[in-house]
């Protein structure tokens, strides 16, 4: 992670992926990511995470820097 800039996190959570996908192709989608975007907005990325149940009394985690 660069020190000269911030990153921030949007979180959204959809039904399933056609509900997302269909989103994207959305008058209100195209009309709110049309540009010009803030100078400060350089680029963005997407990642996709599936939720699985789990049957589990107790979970451990930890957070991992993949920078």
């Amino acid at each position: 992670m660069e020190d000269d800039h911030e990153i921030y996190l949007v979180v959204t959570r959809w039904e399933n992926k056609s509900d997302f996908l269909n989103w994207t192709q959305s008058a209100s989608f195209k009309e709110s990511h049309a540009g010009p975007h803030p100078a400060y907005i350089i680029n963005g990325e997407l990642a996709n995470y599936e939720k699985k149940d789990l049957n589990c009394q107790r979970l451990n985690f930890s957070l991992v820097d993949l920078t």
